[in-house]
């Protein structure tokens, strides 16, 4: 196996060590000298600062990942099933799922810790758009797809569903759900049934009008 190069031994042990105790709790510094760099500035060189290496993590992550949903959605035009919802949602839900190793990886609780520091109010960068095209595309399709549900209700109820992607991906990385194929479908099946869901008039009325971001998934 491939020895990880310098750089990339820095993107993992961040990864991990974020995961473990939060972006604010890690340096630029400790991160090399945990991933065995002598020099003490090795973060600083290659990342610049934290904000700089979260990009760096998103880019390493989110790439492939953003390539296997718009393959996956670029079949399903082809076979004239991008009207299935199902469909769509394991768009969304599978290939986050398919990068987690239970008890090993640490990608999801790094984004969890991410998203609970609040990526969103600008405290550190989102990934940029490009990095999830695919995201993107699966939520336009959801939502000329369930055109019938009212927005401000479908928007909340899309920030809920990449919510959930988010834990059931951590609870197969922490071995809560060791069979990540098992995982994957429970997941997609709760949000089937939630986007297509009955609205309550209370809903209707209480929910306001906006745009959720597309989450960190």
């Amino acid at each position: 196996m491939k020895r990880p190069s310098a750089r990339e031994q820095m993107i993992l042990v961040a990864e991990r060590l974020i995961a473990e105790r939060g972006i604010d709790a890690v340096s630029l510094r400790e991160i090399g000298a945990a991933a065995g760099q002598r020099n003490n500035s090795a973060a600083q060189y290659h990342f610049g600062t934290k904000e700089g290496l979260v990009a760096a993590i998103y880019e390493y992550r989110m790439r492939s990942m953003n390539e296997q949903r718009l393959a996956a959605l670029a079949v399903l035009e082809l076979t004239g099933d991008h009207a299935e919802l199902v469909a769509l949602v394991d768009v969304l839900v599978t290939p986050l799922i398919d990068v987690i190793t239970p008890g090993e990886s640490w990608y999801a609780r790094f984004l969890a810790q991410l998203s609970a520091r609040g990526t969103w109010a600008g405290c550190y960068p989102a990934p940029p758009r490009s990095l999830q095209d695919g995201v993107w595309q699966a939520r336009g399709r959801l939502k000329v797809l369930l055109a019938d549900v009212p927005e401000a209700v479908l928007s909340a109820r899309l920030r809920l569903a990449f919510g959930l992607i988010l834990a059931v991906a951590e609870d197969v990385e922490r071995g809560f759900l060791p069979d990540s194929h098992v995982a994957a479908s429970v997941a997609a099946d709760a949000i089937v049934a939630m986007l297509v869901g009955p609205v309550s008039a209370r809903a209707s009325a209480d929910v306001r009008a906006g745009s959720a971001p597309v989450g960190l998934i």
